[in-house]
């Protein structure tokens, strides 16, 4: 659109420059110059809108990418995190696991704990 817009600014210029060699004062021609002169200014205008709406959406997207890559760091620590705490309640259980396979020090003869005392007596 942009190379479109400058060949009109051109076409322009030489319907100026060819008006201003004959020195006409037709109506019609001045109208055609005065349309073409409305056209280009508007599609100008239009043009710097379109340029001021890329940048804006460029710069959102930017922010939107931002955003998700530190959404997804955020979730990789968490995830780190997580597996870090599961790592170590997995030693943790090992840990006790280990320590109720180890055999009591006091009971080494491999014999039955005894039974506890009751204050009953027995028939």
């Amino acid at each position: 659109m942009q190379g479109t817009v400058a060949n009109m600014h051109a076409v322009l210029k030489k319907m100026h420059a060819k008006i201003a060699a004959v020195k006409t004062k037709d109506a019609l021609v001045q109208a055609n110059l005065q349309m073409w002169e409305l056209m280009v200014g508007q599609l100008d205008k239009q043009l710097e809108e379109l340029k001021m709406a890329e940048t804006a959406h460029e710069q959102l997207e930017a922010r939107r990418a931002a955003m998700y890559k530190q959404a997804d760091e955020k979730a990789e620590k968490a995830a780190q995190a997580a597996q870090a705490a599961q790592a170590a309640q997995a030693a943790e259980a090992a840990k006790s696991a280990q320590s109720a396979a180890t055999p009591d020090p006091q009971n080494m003869a491999g014999q039955p704990p005894a039974a506890p005392a009751t204050s009953a007596p027995q028939k």
